[in-house]
């Protein structure tokens, strides 16, 4: 069924003013900073406006063609993220936020002195809470792989003068050591679908091509933990775009003889990595999940409470 007339003139004078504000938002600071509050209030809360800020976020992507700093809150902290990128910018123009859920669970695990391991740390959403919770005493381990990424998160590191708890380890975890293929995010709006994996979603949605990847350097968790004496881990995440198993199966030794006390994977339900960590012993439970219950699990180790 065609649309209307009438329907296809309201779009139209709504994607003239949603570029007319996306183009303000742009260049004009004060105006960035209206749209953002007007997120925060109202994205998910009424259709008309989620399809205008969709227009507005469109066109403030064309228009950046750099990082954008702006101050945020994650949960319980104020830090500086780049808001060019998905995850800072979720946060900083919607209401729900990014992963609201592990953000809560984040905060309320990790204190001063703690360890905890980032796997896929990406542009450093949570590696940055994770250095600002554990605190000058405790220890942060960032993983990722993708060069071009991994000097994006050194950058947020130093702007939120974390940079000195946190080692950024240009290495994939996987099941082992080597090297491999690794796939690199073509996705314009989402460089934090790269992956050790060929899927067929990916490929079906085109944010990554077989003929576009890089080598990498692989390791185990096990071998990684030890070369680093990491002992008893307070929190891992895991966010490998669908190798979380290769991950997994690369922690036997450490899920029998020092398993961390949490670990936070994206993953399927019912998957081998949530088989695997409830054959060693852990209790999940959903925290950030889609309706088809793909998102990330919490998996908690039988002795903690």
């Amino acid at each position: 069924m065609m649309p209307s007339p009438v329907f296809r003139a309201a779009k139209a004078v709504r994607d003239v003013a949603a570029g007319a504000l996306g183009a303000a938002a742009a260049r004009w600071r004060p105006a960035e900073g209206a749209f953002a509050a007007a997120g925060r209030r109202l994205h998910g809360r009424w259709h008309a406006y989620d399809a205008l800020h969709r227009v507005v976020m469109e066109v403030l992507a064309r228009r950046r063609s750099g990082p954008v700093f702006r101050r945020m809150r994650l949960g319980p902290l104020e830090v500086w993220g780049d808001v060019a990128h998905f995850s800072f910018g979720t946060a900083y123009y919607q209401r729900r936020g990014y992963e609201r859920e592990t953000v809560e669970l984040v905060a309320e695990v990790l204190r001063p002195g703690c360890t905890a391991v980032d796997v896929g740390a990406n542009h450093g959403f949570f590696t940055v809470m994770m250095a600002s919770l554990v605190g000058p005493e405790g220890r942060v381990e960032a993983l990722e792989p993708n060069p071009v990424v991994a000097s994006a998160l050194h950058e947020v590191l130093r702007r939120n003068g974390v940079d000195g708890r946190v080692s950024v380890h240009p290495l994939a975890l996987s099941d082992q050591a080597g090297t491999a293929e690794f796939f690199p995010s073509v996705s314009a709006v989402n460089d934090g679908l790269s992956s050790l994996l060929v899927s067929p979603a990916a490929l079906e949605h085109g944010v990554i091509r077989p003929d576009h990847s890089i080598r990498v350097a692989t390791d185990t968790f096990d071998a990684f933990a030890q070369r680093l004496g990491l002992g008893r881990v307070d929190l891992v995440k895991i966010d490998v775009e669908g190798a979380e198993e290769m991950v997994v199966r690369g922690m036997d030794q450490t899920l029998a003889q020092t398993p961390p006390r949490r670990i936070v994977c994206e993953t399927v339900p019912d998957g081998e990595a949530m088989r695997l960590l409830r054959a060693a012993g852990y209790t999940a439970r959903p925290l950030d999940v889609t309706d088809t219950g793909v998102g990330n699990y919490l998996f908690t180790a039988a002795d903690v409470t």
